[in-house]
């Protein structure tokens, strides 16, 4: 649903659809657009408001609050101090909080940080070479984000491998759905080495090494500007560039920040798309600048491929084009 425009809402109940297409004014209206559909008495799934639980949020940054964390003045205030590190996330989502806070304070709101499952790593993976009181005076770390994604792909590859075991001749129940149990199934010795790379590839990108379902590294670091080039994010970038950038253009280093987070990436690059789909067709007609863009997001994978130590067949893979990730 889309705010701000006319857009559509539906509830499915038994095989039958009904959706409703109004204008949205702001997210407490597409919520009660939402909640007036599931309680509607002829084909609502509920009898009241009252049975709602919770409404949750996938979350993206508040800094050293983490986890999933129920919706409070301190996490809000520490969402909207960090709008820096993540405009185009933060600022939108402690605005709709705060709405829905205000419309609906019977309802609790929870929200689950993507930077939960980073918290295992390591100092030594978190920490910039940076002077060491920045990092615990201004929570300045490689936070690591798409945690719900990495998680999830992590606990899916488990539960698979789990799978082909048992049909090797185990006599455990397999889960139907990807959990901590994935692990246990495949024994603790051989779950604790588990070594996974998973690749969250798309609008945005990055890469994290796990073992046993833990986060050790992830390529995003502080922001999710970082790491891997972006369909509009920049990835890394020498900050001793910002001086120049802002001399010689007369731009105030607010609007340099926001033309790297939305101008840059692929988009960047190539002049013409953030969306790897037009660039390859651009670049089979022959468009230099898409084609130069792809390469340069696929030599920076293989690059971190090689830092991370990746399999050969991913590097294989990455070398040849990177198609649709096929776990579901």
């Amino acid at each position: 649903m889309k705010v701000l425009v006319a857009s559509a809402c539906f509830v499915e109940i038994g095989g039958r659809r009904e959706e409703t297409t109004l204008p949205v004014g702001d997210h407490a209206a597409a919520v009660r657009m939402c909640l007036d559909q599931l309680t509607h008495p002829e084909y609502g799934c509920l009898k009241s408001v009252s049975e709602v639980a919770a409404i949750g949020f996938k979350a993206v940054f508040a800094g050293n609050l983490s986890g999933v964390r129920i919706v409070t003045d301190e996490l809000l205030a520490k969402m909207e101090d960090f709008s820096d590190i993540a405009p185009a996330h933060n600022p939108m989502y402690a605005k709709a909080m705060r709405q829905l806070r205000s419309a609906f304070s019977e309802i609790p709101l929870v929200a689950a940080l993507e930077t939960a499952f980073h918290e295992t790593i390591p100092p030594e993976n978190r920490l910039y070479a940076i002077p060491y009181e920045w990092s615990e005076e201004y929570e300045i770390k490689r936070w690591g984000f798409h945690g719900a994604s990495h998680r999830y792909l992590n606990t899916r590859i488990a539960e698979l491998i789990s799978r082909n075991a048992l049909a090797s001749g185990s006599s455990a129940a397999c889960p139907s759905e990807p959990d901590a149990s994935a692990f246990r199934l495949i024994g603790s010795t051989q779950s604790a080495a588990l070594r996974v790379i998973t690749c969250h590839l798309g609008g945005s990108n990055s890469l994290c090494a796990a073992r046993g379902g833990k986060s050790l590294a992830n390529s995003l670091g502080m922001s999710p500007q970082t790491g891997l080039p972006h369909n509009n994010r920049v990835g890394d970038f020498d900050p001793f560039a910002l001086p120049i950038i802002l001399r010689k253009s007369g731009k105030t280093l607010a609007q340099v920040l926001e033309e790297l987070s939305s101008k840059g990436g692929l988009l960047g690059v190539s002049g013409l798309s953030g969306d790897a789909r037009d660039l390859e067709d651009a670049a089979a007609k022959g468009h230099a600048r898409a084609k130069l863009a792809l390469e340069s997001g696929r030599d920076r994978l293989q690059r971190r491929h090689r830092r991370e130590q990746f399999a050969d067949p991913l590097r294989r893979m990455s070398q040849h084009g990177l198609g649709r990730d096929r776990i579901r």
